[in-house]
């Protein structure tokens, strides 16, 4: 629901959709993947200046690897154009051996949207989340849906979806393709606005 959720705005409101992978090297403490992680995307964003919108997965594979699916968003938040959010694989495989102490694989990549959201989702999912005996986190930034996105499915969608899965689902693309603004008026009990 994370990935699908996150794509299905990402795709709606032009975001341009990118593939980011991370690897370690023998001997590196597994602990401190997410933390190297959040280095990384400060240093992208202080060099770039472009915020990152991502979902992740820890897994532990090999000596800990990162599999992340991330959009660039301008530091304010607003959308950017299709030039911003390229990192360079050069850049980015020096600084991430630098944060992490050792040299390590990374990889990244431009999704093309035309695969459309399921057929892009499942990709992702075959490709990158699934079969991973060893996940150990799944997180993702506030900007990756919108903020209280999982708390409004839960109390709002998740019952409906056992009684009318289609219904339901169609209930949540219309929300996931709302502004903003659209939402907030429309669930403003559910988030104290009413």
């Amino acid at each position: 629901m994370i990935l699908m959720s996150g794509l299905t705005r990402a795709i709606k409101f032009h975001r341009r959709v990118r593939v980011l992978h991370l690897t370690s090297y023998v001997g590196y403490d597994k602990s401190r993947l997410s933390k190297d992680f959040q280095i990384l995307r400060k240093r992208i964003e202080h060099e770039f200046d472009f915020k990152m919108d991502y979902c992740k997965i820890d897994t532990g594979e090999g000596n800990g690897v990162i599999h992340s699916v991330y959009f660039p968003v301008g530091l304010d938040g607003s959308s950017v154009g299709w030039k911003v959010g390229f990192i360079p694989q050069v850049w980015l495989s020096d600084t991430w051996c630098d944060i992490t102490g050792g040299s390590c694989d990374v990889w990244i990549t431009e999704l093309h949207h035309r695969m459309g959201v399921s057929r892009l989702a499942s990709y992702l999912v075959s490709q990158y989340f699934s079969g991973q005996s060893l996940l150990e986190r799944v997180s993702y930034s506030w900007g990756w849906v919108f903020r209280g996105f999982r708390r409004l499915w839960r109390k709002v969608f998740a019952r409906s979806y056992f009684i009318d899965k289609v219904r339901c689902l169609v209930e949540w693309d219309f929300v996931l393709c709302s502004e903003l603004y659209v939402i907030r008026e429309r669930f403003k009990v559910f988030f104290g606005y009413g």
